[in-house]
C-alpha cells in the first residue's frame, strides 16, 4: 500500500489528514477537556444535586450555591476549549497558550481542595486527587505548544 503524500500545511508537515500528529492530538485532547468541562460543569451548574450525589454524599450540609459557582467556572473552561478546538490556524497558538495557562491556574485549587475536602465518595477523591497532576501536564503541553505555533509551523 502507498504511504500518503506528505504536504507542507499551515501547522508544518502534515499527512493525509492535513494535522501534524502533535497538533492532531492536541485538538483530541481539546475536544476530550470540552466533554469533560461540559459533564462535570454542566452537571454541578444546573444539577448540583445530582453532582452532589454522585461526587459528595457524605456532606451534613452542602453549599450549592459554591457548587454551581465552581460548575460555571468549568463550563467556562469548555468555553476556552472548545475555541482553542476550533481556532484558525493563525490563532491557535495563542488559544493553546490560553488554555495552557487556564489549566495550570486548576492546579493549585484542586491541590488546596484535595487537602481539606470531605464526604467525597472514592469517585470524587480519585477525580480530585487526579486533577492537579492531570492539568499541570495539560498546562505544560498546551503552553509550549501554543508557544511554539506563534514562532511558526510545527511538525
Amino acid at each position: 500500500m502507498a504511504e500518503p503524500m506528505r504536504t507542507a500545511g499551515p501547522t508544518g508537515p502534515t499527512g493525509a489528514t492535513g494535522t501534524s500528529p502533535r497538533l492532531g492530538l492536541a485538538l483530541t485532547l481539546c475536544w476530550v477537556l470540552v466533554v469533560f468541562d461540559l459533564a462535570l460543569g454542566g452537571t454541578a451548574a444546573f444539577w448540583p444535586d445530582l453532582y452532589l450525589a454522585v461526587l459528595h454524599p457524605g456532606l451534613d450540609t452542602p453549599q450549592v450555591e459554591l457548587v454551581r459557582r465552581t460548575g460555571m467556572i468549568w463550563l467556562m473552561f469548555a468555553a476556552v476549549a472548545l475555541r482553542a478546538a476550533t481556532a484558525a490556524p493563525a490563532t491557535r497558538g495563542l488559544w493553546f497558550v490560553v488554555l495552557g495557562v487556564l489549566r495550570l491556574l486548576d492546579v493549585p485549587a484542586d491541590l488546596a481542595y484535595a487537602a481539606s475536602m470531605s464526604g467525597t465518595t472514592g469517585l470524587g477523591r480519585g477525580l480530585v486527587l487526579a486533577a492537579p497532576p492531570l492539568n499541570l501536564a495539560l498546562a505544560g503541553y498546551f503552553y509550549v505548544l501554543g508557544r511554539r505555533l506563534l514562532r511558526g509551523p510545527v511538525s
